[in-house]
């Protein structure tokens, strides 16, 4: 997982090149920048080795055995308070997906209800444009979680067909829409991953893939976070019968596999 290199992708929404901010991952990730300072990791690593020097020199010595000792503890305190911190990033974007999903679903929600709303006061030729700029003004905060694309068709009577599409799939059709919901995972798609994270699904057994080149928003900030990898992924190995192989102390190995994170897409 990337704790301090973000990028801040732009994403085309309504004809609109709008920059996306990550201002709370920002903060989730400020009690890294500090253990992760280059100045900081120097410090650490570099009196290690020469504190194997010093006892090799001097083996008799206790103060030499003690501070490498000592030297030694810090740089085990070292990462295990980087992999706390990194365990606490995954766990809160992973909150923030599933309130992304719900606050998705609430604006689709309102949409449809607009749309029903606009569509009967404008076939009794009545003015809503102020539903209208309500409307719009629920798109254009959608459009800051995730990718959108609208399409509104003219079926006659006055009436119209206002649609809303995310990341390629329906949301809005008129006055229905469709629901996102979070389910916890049975496996871990990386062997390092916090315990039941979260697939994003339709309610309407739809796969919704979180791993789009053109998901976009803070979605896909928040995907990118918690799942980021550099193409990189730690497995269990296993053997030709599929069981996994074990060290010599009974723990299961692992492996990296090289893998595109963001091409990546799992029918599980």
């Amino acid at each position: 997982m990337d704790a301090c290199c973000f990028e801040y992708p732009f994403v085309l929404i309504l004809d609109t090149l709008c920059p996306v901010t990550f201002s709370d991952v920002d903060a989730a990730c400020r009690p890294l920048y500090d253990i992760v300072n280059p100045k900081n990791v120097d410090a650490i690593f570099s009196s290690f080795p020469g504190g194997f020097i010093k006892v090799i020199k001097a083996p008799g010595e206790a103060s030499t055995k003690n501070q490498l000792i000592n030297n030694a503890a810090s740089m085990a305190q070292y990462f295990n308070t980087l992999s706390t911190n990194l365990r606490k990033i995954q766990e809160d974007a992973n909150n923030e997906i599933k309130d992304a999903v719900e606050q998705i679903n609430s604006y689709a929600q309102n949409i449809a209800s607009l749309n029903r709303q606009i569509n009967q006061i404008e076939a009794n030729y009545g003015d809503a444009n102020d539903l209208r700029d309500k409307r719009n003004a629920l798109i254009d905060d959608l459009a800051q979680i995730v990718n959108v694309s609208i399409n509104e068709e003219d079926i006659g009577n006055g009436l119209t067909d206002f649609r809303v599409s995310i990341n390629g799939q329906t949301l809005v059709a008129g006055y229905d829409y469709n629901k996102l919901y979070t389910e916890a995972r049975a496996d871990k798609r990386n062997a390092s991953d916090a315990a039941a994270l979260y697939d994003v699904k339709w309610e309407s057994g739809q796969n919704f893939n979180l791993y789009s080149p053109s998901l976009g928003g803070q979605m896909k900030a928040l995907v990118d976070i918690r799942d980021g990898c550099n193409g990189e992924f730690e497995q269990y190995k296993v053997d030709e019968n599929g069981d996994y192989i074990l060290d010599s102390d009974g723990n299961k190995v692992l492996e990296s596999v090289l893998r595109n994170c963001l091409l990546y897409t799992s029918d599980a």
